[in-house]
């Protein structure tokens, strides 16, 4: 096992976690912040027996919800989550658009960033309201202010993430995976940021030279880099090194069985999606390889089973 896992301390863990769950939903960032959330509880799962109590929150985690947002912008900021999070973007963008403080600033890029994006995606679906250059003026205008935030050094890891997404949309890779570093760099407990830069590793050798933060989150990064490049066994040991660690949850299970479907070890892969149906009966997550797992072979009674969940 790695020794840096040796060395973790998994209350310490716990307190990461806590912490970035708060982090990602005061931004919206709400896969994010379900993603930890799965970890915690996997994790205090993993933790608890015989004679062990559960942990006490900590105290400083309920005085989290109120930090990052000035003393100023609290009335501003709750209305404008408010319609974040009834995806009325554009109003959101509008009644934060004068915030400083980086809560509500995230608040305010993310929002112009997710109403470009709704627009576009419901313009898919009329070709007749499609406005290309409408559409990329708007993103140019939120590029040009966030390029200008970072050669002035005022992006915090939250606003790099999004800036490295804006990026990658341009085909800038190599900026995009200089900025997605800085981000997870900045904001290790940012699933998103992570899960934004794995694509921009081509290679192993790309994987291990790269500056990663030293924090436990490189190893679950690794991990699923890793089986993105189809390099397996080395996920396979790096997830089961981490859960000797003491970590788990459903996302580590879910890879685990890809990483065996990707070297046609179906029945493993079988089996251990099942276990997931079973400690999370309602996940959706995965289906279609659960689901041709089954079909290869031709288990119609548990096909049937998961059409009807599904």
């Amino acid at each position: 096992m790695c020794e840096d896992l040796l060395n973790v301390s998994m209350g310490d863990v716990k307190k990461d976690i806590l912490q970035g769950i708060v982090e990602c939903n005061k931004r919206g960032l709400l896969q994010s912040a379900k993603w930890l959330a799965e970890l915690n509880f996997g994790n205090q799962k993993a933790m608890e027996g015989p004679g062990k109590s559960k942990p006490m929150v900590p105290a400083q985690h309920l005085v989290l919800m109120e930090t990052g947002i000035g003393n100023t912008e609290y009335d501003e900021y709750y209305l404008a989550k408010a319609y974040f999070d009834c995806r009325e973007y554009d109003r959101a963008a509008y009644f934060t658009r004068e915030s400083v403080s980086p809560i509500p600033k995230f608040l305010h890029l993310y929002s112009r960033y997710m109403a470009k994006e709704k627009k576009r995606l419901d313009n898919m679906t009329d070709s007749l309201t499609m406005n290309d250059a409408s559409e990329l003026k708007d993103l140019n205008e939120l590029m040009e202010d966030l390029k200008v935030e970072y050669n002035d050094r005022k992006l915090d890891g939250y606003c790099l993430y999004l800036y490295g997404v804006m990026l990658k949309k341009q085909n800038l890779s190599q900026l995009a995976l200089n900025v997605l570093l800085e981000a997870v760099n900045q904001a290790p407990m940012l699933w998103a940021a992570w899960l934004e830069l794995s694509p921009l590793i081509p290679d192993k050798e790309k994987l291990l030279s790269v500056k990663l933060p030293d924090h436990w989150m490189k190893h679950i990064f690794v991990a699923h880099t890793y089986i993105e490049l189809l390099l397996n066994d080395e996920g396979i040991k790096q997830y089961q090194d981490l859960q000797h660690a003491g970590f788990s949850s459903f996302y580590i299970t879910s890879q685990l069985a890809i990483a065996h479907h990707n070297k046609r070890d179906v029945e493993k892969a079988i089996e251990i999606f099942q276990q997931l149906q079973q400690e999370d009966p309602y996940r959706l997550d995965n289906l279609d390889i659960y689901s041709n797992l089954l079909f290869v072979k031709e288990l119609k009674t548990e096909m049937a089973h998961l059409a009807h969940k599904a």
